[in-house]
């Protein structure tokens, strides 16, 4: 403070000196005079600082150069199951957002052959937690042919109720197919309608759940249990019992460990000796998927009808191109199967209900490749080693043939060769062809005595206008060896199998449609079992109405 004073002081005494030495004025001259005081005053006005006006275009902030981490746990998307689960239903899945503006319809048709037909389904009974389907399918014929009738009916109904991450599912199935025993020489025998009338009825019911986690779950589970019953008209009947208890655990997010448990227990009643059927199964086994490759190994401990315990492993494995377009699979699997009297009756419905009962254990090493070619073509070919223990056969009795006899082949080695390709444009056009060829070579008969050893089908779909759909199909089977009047010296090799067909249906408005159905155009008399023709030219035809 002292010396800004002192500053001061001294400019001071500079102006003075300066003013006192300055020349004097002229008349008119404005300059100051000697000794004169000068007063300078000034006024102060305050003034805030004017704020800096913003950039009309403000620059980005500076850029993040650092490398986020993300991790994402992804569980595995194709997953192979192999254990032995009760039937997938489309019920069985997640709510669907598409409404169905004719969830529900009935079908019904005439036709020669003295044809009735009914066909109805029901599906619209939902809400936001359950879903119901009932399905209804009969069909009765009459041929040419003395007793050469059939009437084949059954009624399917299934529930599903989603709670809590906890899928419920109930079924039911009931069938009433009816034949008649007219295989015989009609010319020398004579038999009575009581006699010749066999109606087989089945009840299956069935319940299982799952859990449906909403997000990543690291365990599934889906265990199941179901009670049947099924008889004849000449006093068989068979009561069956079975579980099935899967458990998968997700290790990490490619590999799994699993287990199943599954339990078929059968008991068969025909005259007076009952029989029990059983097979209890315990797998464990791995689940590997990485990429394009998909791997699983089960081993099974089973618990037959002849008792003690057999492994029968169940080993695959699959690997695809980046996208899938060609993928090569391979593997080893062995089977033990029941041949419960519903089995062996469905595939021969001319069978005599008296029959030893053995279990058939078949054993199958392939090798298969599957893919597709541009957006239209898919195809898949498989080639399988195969090894029989037990393997039923049907052979007509010797007394009038009608009916046949189950006669086990105690180990059949074989060579199957199977192919398909597909050919579909949207929901336009279709055309497949599927074949399959069995050639069995070391056998305890010389002959598969009612097994086709060729199989080929093939199938068309054409709608070329809205509303119109026609549909074909061509089945042939071939290689099939019957010992005639029962005698396994003398075979004799049945006629090739031809059936061509087709179907034509038209819309006629939104909820109404007309359609025809064709079976065995050519009218071929095939024989797929011994003596029993097959009904010749079939065609009837009917209306569609949706609600």
């Amino acid at each position: 403070m002292r010396t800004r004073s002192a500053y001061i002081l001294l400019a001071l005494m500079t102006f003075a000196i300066s003013a006192e030495g300055q020349t004097p004025a002229t008349p008119g001259d404005t300059a100051l005079k000697g000794g004169t005081t000068i007063e300078v005053i000034q006024s102060y006005k305050p003034e805030i600082k004017q704020a800096p006006k913003p950039e009309p275009s403000p620059s980005l902030p500076p850029v993040d150069t650092s490398h986020p981490n993300f991790k994402y746990n992804v569980p595995p998307q194709n997953l192979f199951y192999t254990y032995g689960s009760l039937p997938l239903r489309p019920l069985a899945l997640d709510h669907d957002s598409i409404k169905n503006s004719f969830p529900n319809y009935v079908k019904g048709a005439l036709g020669n052959l003295s044809t009735l037909y009914l066909d109805a389904g029901v599906g619209g009974l939902r809400g936001k937690d359950y879903e119901t389907a009932f399905h209804l399918h009969s069909i009765s014929q009459k041929g040419s042919i003395q007793y050469q009738q059939s009437t084949l009916s059954d009624l399917q109904a299934d529930a599903s109720y989603h709670t809590s991450g906890i899928l419920l599912h109930a079924g039911a199935n009931c069938l009433r197919n009816q034949f008649y025993y007219y295989g015989y020489d009609h010319d020398k025998l004579n038999y009575s309608n009581d006699s010749l009338k066999q109606t087989f009825t089945g009840v299956k019911l069935q319940l299982d759940l799952q859990n449906e986690p909403s997000g990543y779950s690291r365990i599934r589970y889906h265990p199941g249990f179901y009670v049947s019953s099924y008889s004849d008209n000449f006093k068989a009947s068979e009561i069956g019992y079975g579980f099935a208890v899967p458990v998968r655990y997700q290790l990490d997010t490619t590999l799994q460990i699993g287990v199943n448990f599954n339990g078929d227990l059968a008991q068969l009643k025909s005259g007076n000796t009952s029989t029990s059927n059983n097979v209890l199964s315990f797998a464990p086994g791995l689940i590997y998927q990485k990429g394009t490759f998909n791997g699983s190994a089960f081993c099974a401990a089973a618990i037959g009808q002849k008792g003690g315990t057999q492994f029968l492993p169940d080993i695959s494995a699959s690997l695809g191109t980046h996208n899938n377009s060609i993928v090569f699979s391979a593997g080893w699997q062995e089977i033990l199967h029941q041949n419960t009297y519903q089995q062996l009756s469905t595939e021969n419905p001319y069978i005599y209900n008296q029959y030893e009962v053995r279990q058939t254990l078949s054993s199958e090493i392939f090798a298969a490749l599957n893919g597709r070619v541009g957006d239209h073509i898919s195809y898949s070919a498989r080639l399988g080693f195969w090894h029989y223990n037990d393997m039923p056969l049907f052979v007509n009795n010797s007394y009038d043939q009608k009916q046949f006899n189950i006669l086990y082949d105690n180990s059949i080695d074989g060579i199957s060769i199977n192919g398909q390709v597909h050919y579909k444009v949207s929901n336009v056009f279709a055309i497949g062809l599927g074949t399959t060829v069995f050639n069995h070579g070391n056998s305890t008969t010389t002959y598969l005595w009612g097994i086709p050893t060729f199989k080929l089908k093939a199938d068309l779909l054409v709608r070329p206008l809205p509303g119109l759909s026609i549909t074909a199909y061509l089945n042939m089977l071939d290689g099939i060896y019957a010992p005639i009047n029962g005698n396994l010296n003398n075979p004799d090799k049945l006629k090739a199998i031809f059936d061509l067909g087709g179907n034509v249906e038209y819309d006629l408005i939104k909820r109404l449609s007309v359609f025809v159905q064709i079976n065995n155009l050519v009218n071929s008399q095939n024989q797929r079992w011994l003596g029993y023709t097959a009904y010749g030219f079939n065609i009837y035809g009917g209306i569609r109405f949706k609600f």
